[in-house]
């Protein structure tokens, strides 16, 4: 290969891995800066970093999440349902979501979702802190659905 060409195509890959990078770096940054307005109770700063953030990088399913438990202290549990949906659309691994989008569902009188999700959330958690109160509230609900 000519020596001039391989530099070139050398400095074109180095470029995109620069820019790439860069981008999931101010991805990374702006998803902390929500994570911070978060913890502040500043939800709608929040939000607006997540939602910078999800520019950046579309596949990342932390910022849905963190941003529909934004919209679900901002009791819009129905936006929350979507970013919740988003995020598992990304990773349908992500226990936590299932626990989350669950209550969402419970906040808007879906029970059954509430149930599918909470029992989703215990298969993919067995060993998770709450485990036992998510299935006291299980049973519960069961028993609202079957009286």
């Amino acid at each position: 290969m000519n020596p001039r060409k391989f530099l070139l195509l050398w400095l074109a890959v180095g470029f995109f891995l620069l820019v790439f990078c860069q981008n999931g770096n101010q991805a990374e940054a702006l998803y902390y800066q929500g994570q911070s307005s978060y913890q502040a109770g500043n939800y709608e700063q929040a939000i607006a970093n997540y939602t910078k953030a999800i520019a950046l990088d579309p596949t990342f399913f932390r910022a849905y999440h963190c941003r529909g438990n934004a919209l679900f202290e901002l009791e819009q549990f129905q936006q929350a349902i979507e970013e919740y949906d988003k995020a598992l659309e990304i990773n349908s691994e992500f226990a936590e979501v299932y626990l989350n989008r669950g209550n969402a569902y419970y906040e808007t009188g879906q029970l059954a979702l509430t149930v599918q999700d909470f029992e989703r959330y215990v298969d993919l958690a067995p060993n998770a802190h709450d485990r036992w109160i998510v299935l006291d509230a299980l049973e519960e609900l069961k028993s609202e659905l079957d009286p």
